[in-house]
């Protein structure tokens, strides 16, 4: 009797290891597809700005609304199966005769239904800032 009870806690102590594994490797991929959804949202926000620094000016509008599944699209490989949402959100300040437009993107890469052993979610925030001459909207130097 004293052996299947060993037995039987042995099993279930392996089991919690296991699903403790697995549940670390995921968190590890919601990580880097939140990481991916911040370098994405970066991308959208200064390619216009960088490809015709003269006129463009970086705004939150080239990230798209988020949907049910997402606003990055589809991952691939073992990111396969994240729902990642990225946010912007704009701030202008005024410094001597420069604009700062600072920019605070978040993102939210998820898996699994809540409530469930499954689930995993991570959440990435990071700031990035453009600068601009007041008076005539030329990159500051």
């Amino acid at each position: 009797m004293l052996l299947a009870a060993l037995a039987a806690f042995m099993m279930t102590m392996s089991t919690t290891q296991h699903a403790t594994s697995a549940q670390d490797v995921q968190g590890s991929r919601a990580y880097q597809a939140a990481r991916a959804g911040i370098e994405w949202g970066i991308y959208k926000i200064m390619a216009p700005e960088n490809a015709t620094p003269a006129t463009a000016r970086a705004d939150c509008t080239a990230i798209p609304a988020v949907s049910s599944t997402g606003n990055l699209g589809a991952l691939g490989g073992t990111l396969a199966g994240f729902v990642v949402n990225v946010t912007c959100s704009i701030a202008d300040t005024v410094e001597g005769d420069n604009t700062i437009r600072v920019f605070t993107l978040t993102s939210t890469a998820t898996s699994g239904a809540v409530g469930t052993v499954g689930y995993v979610e991570r959440q990435i925030v990071s700031t990035i800032t453009t600068c601009r001459h007041t008076a005539d909207g030329a990159q500051c130097s």
